[in-house]
């Protein structure tokens, strides 16, 4: 490729990623002063891998906003409608699909990894979390645990009432303990889990969603677009159970 079509073609790479704005002007002036073909195929290397990652971004940004409108629209739909005659298990079902159907976009699943997506509710009288919904990989072996706070992800996250990542407690003995077993390694490497707020059970939380991996360190701390998303989507879940939920937890 001759350097007017590198420039060229980079210059309409440009024009789509507008958050490469000013990284994306200065390499193009590179690659126009560069003298040495090679140095140019480098430029456009690493230009190309930085644009590939914001276009990631900008993927995800999409997904998790999309999620969260049309979460938002399904309860704005039921605000005229009564406690009295609705399916929770329904609702729920139908409120974390969206997380199930786009999990490789929003969460980076890939076809290798096992996926587990789940949401506890607290039992106040057991003070445990009984599993509610779940949604995973059909390789994974499914026990149906509960979990006392605060043991386990499930129960430290409901325990700390915020967003954890696996990540950040590896050698927590409360988070990984309680009714844990050796398949849990090698099903769930990693996962995200945050408490869903409310005040139905005495100023505890509601229950807890969990997303994990079979791959370690899926998740990071460091992606601030999710754990900002996994913290809003927990309030829309507050906000249905807090009007609806007629169960006993």
């Amino acid at each position: 490729m001759s350097i007017l079509g590198i420039t060229n073609l980079l210059f309409g790479l440009h024009m789509m990623l507008g958050g490469l704005s000013i990284f994306a002007t200065l390499k193009i002036k590179s690659f126009i002063q560069a003298t040495n073909i090679h140095k140019i195929e480098e430029a456009f290397i690493e230009l190309n891998a930085t644009a590939e990652k914001q276009r990631n971004k900008y993927e995800k940004l999409f997904v998790y906003s999309s999620i969260i409108l049309w979460s938002l629209n399904y309860i704005n739909k039921l605000k005229n409608t009564s406690r009295e005659g609705r399916d929770c298990e329904k609702d729920i079902s139908d409120l974390m699909n969206p997380l199930v159907h786009y999990r490789s976009a929003a969460f980076d699943f890939q076809n290798s990894d096992l996926y587990n997506i789940a949401l506890y509710l607290y039992n106040a009288n057991e003070d445990q979390l009984e599993q509610f919904f779940r949604k995973c990989d059909d390789r994974i072996e499914v026990h149906g645990r509960s979990w006392k706070p605060p043991f386990g992800y499930i129960g430290y996250a409901h325990w700390i009432n915020g967003v954890i990542i696996s990540s950040e407690y590896p050698n927590q003995p409360s988070a990984t303990t309680g009714k844990a077993l050796p398949s849990d390694k090698e099903f769930y490497a990693s996962c995200v889990a945050a408490a869903i707020p409310g005040n139905m059970t005495g100023g505890k939380p509601i229950g807890v969603l969990i997303i994990s991996s079979s791959r370690e360190n899926q998740f990071s701390s460091n992606d601030t677009s999710l754990t900002d998303f996994i913290s809003e989507y927990v309030l829309i879940l507050s906000q249905y159970f807090e009007k609806y939920f007629d169960g006993n937890h």
